[in-house]
């Protein structure tokens, strides 16, 4: 029985480009944790979204050009893509990566930011204290009373009277009106 030897170079290379985009991403991943000044629980969650990441883009590799097929060779590739990377561009990605680390931590110590920080906690405490004023005044609202458009409120239905925006009384008028219609139609047969 012979092996196979045909694709097997185009699917170690499309494993080493897989490698390399897993070392993209684990460089992308550790700035993030950097920048947040991650504690252990936020270490343990982003290095979870890692592997779970990486296994992605392998699976996916494998797809397109393994046919799905898990052999020594296509991990051998996945890995030393993953290699190369952090041996070569790595370094050059994480100094930049340090650098905008550095100038975002003296930014955020500048008087300027810590400014604009207070007026954005003010702003959002004021926010607050809106919505509590208002919820106090729901509250403070009678119960039996309902208050339309103009402001105006609607007695109750069995005292036959309406106060709002129509001037003039008309208590009455349309409960008249309807008894008289109908003792007119049961009076003339």
């Amino acid at each position: 029985m012979m092996f196979e030897t045909v694709g097997q170079s185009s699917i170690f290379l499309a494993m080493m480009y897989a490698g390399l985009c897993v070392g993209l991403l684990y460089d992308g991943l550790r700035m993030v944790r950097r920048l947040l000044a991650a504690n252990a629980l936020v270490t343990a969650f982003f290095d979870l979204l890692f592997w779970l990441a990486a296994a992605a883009v392998a699976a996916v590799a494998l797809a397109l050009r393994g046919e799905g097929a898990l052999r020594f060779y296509s991990l051998a590739g996945c890995a030393s893509g993953m290699v190369l990377y952090l041996l070569g561009i790595s370094r050059v990605l994480r100094a930049i990566g340090q650098a905008i680390v550095r100038s975002y931590r003296r930014a955020e110590e500048s008087p300027k930011w810590q400014a604009k920080l207070e007026k954005q906690r003010q702003l959002a405490a004021e926010k607050v204290a809106r919505k509590q004023e208002k919820r106090k005044l729901r509250q403070a609202k009678p119960q039996n009373s309902i208050e339309g458009p103009f402001k105006c409120p609607i007695k109750d239905a069995n005292e036959g009277s309406i106060e709002g925006p129509i001037k003039g009384s008309r208590k009455g008028s349309t409960k008249n009106s309807i008894k008289d219609s109908i003792k007119g139609s049961a009076s003339n047969p």
